[in-house]
């Protein structure tokens, strides 16, 4: 089982950050990476001068199981992604997502702009805007402030650093 990766991010007087990571087993619930993050943070901050600003926590999962691709296509490349951009319920407030090794065949011929519909972008985008219904438990993505997506508004191909 992976462990479980608490990060917490600090920022300087001249406004540049950097985070340090502690992990913990994955035994434990939520509640419980919650009150360690807590803690954590104090003791973190009672030991450096910057500003503790975040704490998160990354929980790892095994995908072995899973049918997925186990390896990369011969012409994958980190540096092309898609770049989704997702209008927040709130006004003014948007997320963006970047897809590494984005396939060239969900693109519209001779453009850099997804093809929404090709069944893939249609996924993604449906997952995005509606979320996933987990039998019958809804999650919606949110927005780094947590506020719901609401609709995709741009999809493009980009090729970025990794």
């Amino acid at each position: 089982m992976l462990a479980v990766s608490v990060i917490f991010s600090f920022r300087d007087a001249k406004g540049k950050e950097s985070s340090t990571k502690i992990r913990v087993p994955s035994t434990f619930s939520f509640a419980q990476y919650r009150e360690f993050a807590a803690a954590g943070a104090q003791v973190l901050a009672n030991m450096s001068t910057a500003e503790l600003y975040d704490v998160s926590v990354a929980v790892g999962l095994d995908l072995s199981g899973a049918s997925l691709r186990t390896l990369a296509t011969q012409f994958a490349d980190v540096f092309q992604k898609a770049l989704i951009v997702v209008r927040s319920s709130v006004a003014g407030l948007f997320s963006r997502i970047n897809i590494p090794t984005f396939d060239d065949a969900n693109t519209v011929d001779g453009s850099d702009v997804l093809d929404i519909l090709d069944p893939d972008v249609q996924a993604l985008i449906t997952l995005l805007e509606d979320g996933l219904d987990d039998g019958g438990l809804l999650i919606l993505p949110v927005d780094a402030r947590g506020n719901d997506l609401d609709e995709v508004s741009q999809a493009v191909e980009k090729f970025r650093k990794s």
